[in-house]
């Protein structure tokens, strides 16, 4: 089973493409929260809040390894974002916060289980569409942080210095997702 990550940032247009490639697919980590909801601190302000942040994505992770183990006969499977974008996240709000122990949060998700995608789309889109995309959904909620060029822009550089681990591939307009899948 081949398994692809797409990933990017708030709005840039994962769970449309998902949707639109009628591939078995696993939903982004936020599906999952009215099950977990109470244990979520949000934003994340020190180290421990972000440590207990990933114990609350990990059991995400292990029942999105659940579903994804059940469907071990599909060829390929999305998953609408990765473990990394957790880890993109927390590296965007440590830098934005000034918050010290990034290693610690990697070694978290080094040591325990997790989908490893075989591959990673990153959409990106400028910041200007990102808000009018957020606009348009109706949403006014208190994740504007998560629209802010600085958050996204540390969100991206996380992926780049990602390169040398993992198969990334941005996806521009030049670039089909079915050549990619394909």
């Amino acid at each position: 089973m081949k398994i692809i990550a797409i990933e990017g940032g708030v709005c840039a247009g994962k769970t449309t493409l998902i949707q639109s490639s009628n591939l078995p697919s696993l939903p982004d980590y936020w599906k999952y929260k009215t099950q977990f909801l109470t244990e979520l601190c949000f934003p994340a302000m020190n180290i421990s809040q972000l440590l207990a942040n990933n114990q609350f994505f990990l059991e995400i992770e292990k029942l999105r390894l659940q579903q994804l183990n059940e469907w071990s006969q599909n060829r390929l499977v999305l998953l609408d974002r990765s473990f990394l974008s957790l880890l993109g996240f927390d590296y965007a709000f440590m830098k934005m916060f000034a918050i010290e122990g990034f290693a610690r949060i990697y070694e978290f998700w080094e040591n325990n289980p997790k989908i490893q995608p075989d591959e990673v789309i990153f959409l990106d889109i400028s910041h200007s569409e990102r808000v009018k995309r957020f606009k348009g959904r109706g949403k006014t909620c208190d994740q504007t942080i998560l629209l802010t060029e600085e958050f996204n822009n540390s969100f991206k550089e996380f992926f780049l210095a990602q390169q040398d681990k993992f198969k990334i591939t941005y996806l521009s307009e030049s670039i089909s997702f079915q050549d990619i899948i394909t």
